[in-house]
């Protein structure tokens, strides 16, 4: 939530589970088919925008839909800068950009599947299941060694670095040195 203070859980049904000062959401399943792996909030946490794996955005209590692109491997979901656009990630790494969105380009990859997308003032970070993480614009450099064993699920930036979540629950920091950009 925007406090911190809250949270959401979204169940692939459509359901979501609001805790602290979470606001209470209605479910936006609606008629389409797929599920559901992400939800964003705009503006004052009131209008949100729900991803379903096969690239549909759910826009519901006030949400603007900016375009879709229907394609299976839909897998996170995040608002431009400015809340007036959104990115959708592919598991192929494959990136679709609408409204404000800015394109800083993507790369596709057929075996290491894409899990997570970070967006920064300038520009964004590709997280994949084997740890590595690209960046894409004028983000920082975040090296690391991928690992084929890693299954990381989801990338969260730091003030001086990143933290990768792994399936089985294990967060891993990663930090910059010396403003090299290294981690």
């Amino acid at each position: 939530t925007p406090s911190q203070k809250g949270y959401y859980i979204l169940d692939k049904d459509g359901n979501v589970y609001s805790y602290g000062d979470a606001l209470t959401v209605s479910n936006p399943l609606g008629s389409g088919s797929g599920s559901m792996v992400d939800m964003e909030l705009a503006g004052e946490g009131t209008d949100r925008y729900f991803l379903r794996d096969n690239g549909e955005i759910v826009p519901s209590q006030g949400a603007k839909l900016y375009g879709n692109l229907i394609k299976e491997g839909a897998v996170d979901l995040e608002l431009a800068i400015d809340h007036l656009g959104y990115y959708v990630l592919y598991d192929d790494g494959t990136i679709a950009f609408f409204g404000s969105a800015l394109d800083d380009g993507y790369t596709v990859s057929s075996s290491i599947k894409a899990v997570d997308l970070e967006i920064m003032e300038t520009g964004y970070y590709v997280t994949y299941e084997d740890g590595s993480v690209l960046q894409f614009g004028g983000v920082l450099s975040l090296p690391y060694t991928p690992s084929p064993e890693a299954d990381v699920t989801d990338m969260i930036p730091t003030v001086n670095g990143y933290r990768l979540l792994t399936a089985d629950g294990e967060l891993k920091s990663f930090r910059q040195m010396n403003n090299q950009g290294r981690v």
